[in-house]
């Protein structure tokens, strides 16, 4: 059984890997510790706003995004279990505050039920529009 969810959109419902990638999404600009009951899910990498832009602060910033992705709850499971982060291939940051990166990693569409079986390989791109990070699907077309 794959996930659904609703869309923060439309309001219209969503399935499969078109959910998981709204999760990113949701997870990277959610402050961690934000949630009440969920402790550990959100991004700690709040805390380098402000940092010089070099390759120090991006490696960094990289990291915190694995962490923040695979991070185990107190169920065990990572905060986002259907996807597993294996590479993430930074495109483009500057000092004007863009930022655009690629998450390539295997989808596992019933790992929030324990079931870890991948089934494909898929592609995320994380860029921030306006004041907050978007992640959408890398069909390849970027």
């Amino acid at each position: 059984m794959s996930s659904v969810g609703m869309s923060r959109e439309t309001g219209r419902l969503i399935f499969g890997f078109d959910h998981v990638v709204q999760s990113v999404g949701d997870i990277l600009t959610t402050n961690i510790a934000e949630r009440l009951f969920r402790e550990w899910y959100g991004f700690p990498g709040f805390r380098l706003l402000g940092e010089p832009l070099n390759q120090v602060t991006l490696v960094k910033f990289l990291n915190l995004i694995f962490i923040a992705l695979t991070l185990r709850q107190k169920n065990g499971l990572p905060v986002e279990p259907r996807f597993r982060v294996t590479r993430a291939v930074p495109l483009e940051a500057n000092r004007q505050g863009e930022f655009l990166c690629r998450l390539e990693g295997e989808y596992m569409p019933r790992g929030h039920l324990g079931d870890f079986t991948v089934e494909g390989k898929k592609k995320i791109v994380i860029t921030n529009a306006g004041d907050r990070f978007t992640a959408i699907e890398d069909t390849g077309a970027l």
